[in-house]
């Protein structure tokens, strides 16, 4: 039970003849556009339901549902390998915040350098478009793993020329500062920022993963110490000045070693997190073109042409013509029916 709290929320009740699901899938499968700030229900009230018998949507749910039932099962595998990271690190260093295990507490400013970025005029096409790959936070708040190889926009020399970006080493942290503070990853290649990171160059004293795990672990508390009115920031001076536990390197290198495995496996199921989002969309789409089944179709057709002429009175469809057997699976299965809509 629940109560409708917002006049920006519609409730679609499904009329006698249709499934609730099947049509949850017909709207997944052919989405209302979206014209921002704007009412969307009529674009919904445009849109055109296929005419399909109740054995037969019943039929289509019960394959997506199983499509649908490995992309949440995925979605659990998401969430506990979530807990990996913060679980090998709490088992090897303790708690990163209270540092239990009496770790010596080092500044980053003492084992980093720390390296802002910058943009180039954005109004200027000879600075953009070159080989030079330049990160934004975008590129890191849709990263799954811990390194970044690959960025959305690129610079050429001339527009790495006109600014103060600097290209950073491969292994090099990137740290974003603001919008938002905290997200971080490591650099997989050479590559510059914009000017909302605060980029680490580790020295010798501090293995480069077991930076990122604190980071990362830390995001929430780096956050509070962003500064300013119209958005939050944390200075280059701020960055320097935090402290963390520094444990000997060779344990350090320990847990790089196991991190960098866990970065294969994330590698691996985000492989298999694309090819089940793949095939669940395309038995989506072919749900509603007739293809997924129309072996089924065929071994139900009698049934199935008795059961729409019930339907179809349930629904009041008035000009509703009983399709022959012929008519009907060649309007299906050639998608180009002519089967009344409601």
């Amino acid at each position: 039970p629940f109560a409708l709290g917002a006049d920006g929320v519609r409730i679609i009740a499904p009329r006698k003849g249709y499934d609730a699901k099947f049509l949850y899938y017909y709207l997944l499968s052919s989405p209302v556009i979206n014209t921002g700030y704007s009412r969307h229900f009529k674009y919904l009230r445009e849109k055109r339901i296929p005419f399909v018998p109740l054995s037969e949507q019943r039929r289509i749910v019960e394959i997506l549902d199983q499509a649908d039932a490995l992309r949440k099962k995925r979605a659990e595998a998401d969430a506990k390998a979530a807990r990996i990271l913060p679980a090998l690190f709490y088992k090897m260093f303790g708690d990163p915040a209270t540092n239990p295990k009496g770790w010596p507490l080092l500044a980053i400013g003492e084992m980093c350098e720390v390296v802002s970025g910058a943009t180039p005029r954005t109004d200027n096409p000879d600075y953009w478009g070159g080989d030079i790959k330049w990160a934004t936070p975008k590129d890191l708040s849709g990263n799954e793993g811990f390194v970044i190889t690959d960025t959305e926009r690129t610079i050429t020399d001339a527009g790495y020329a006109s600014c103060s970006t600097t290209i950073l080493p491969v292994g090099a942290i990137l740290l974003s500062s603001r919008a938002p503070i905290g997200l971080s990853a490591i650099a997989g290649i050479q590559l510059c920022t914009n000017q909302g990171f605060k980029n680490l160059v580790v020295r010798d004293k501090l293995d480069p993963w077991y930076l990122l795990a604190w980071l990362r672990l830390r995001a929430g508390f780096l956050d509070s110490l962003g500064r300013g009115a119209t958005f939050k920031e944390i200075s280059k001076s701020i960055v320097e000045s935090v402290h963390l536990p520094v444990p000997p390197i060779d344990k350090q290198l320990l847990f790089s070693k196991q991190m960098q495995e866990i970065q294969q496996f994330v590698l691996r199921r985000r492989l298999v997190g694309e090819r089940i989002n793949l095939l669940f969309n395309n038995l989506l789409h072919r749900a509603f073109t007739g293809d997924l089944t129309a072996k089924w179709r065929e071994a139900h057709m009698k049934e199935l042409l008795a059961e729409m002429e019930h339907q179809a009175k349930a629904l009041k469809i008035d000009d509703f013509r009983s399709p022959i057997e012929e008519d009907y699976k060649s309007s299906i299965i050639n998608h180009q029916s002519e089967i009344p809509h409601d």
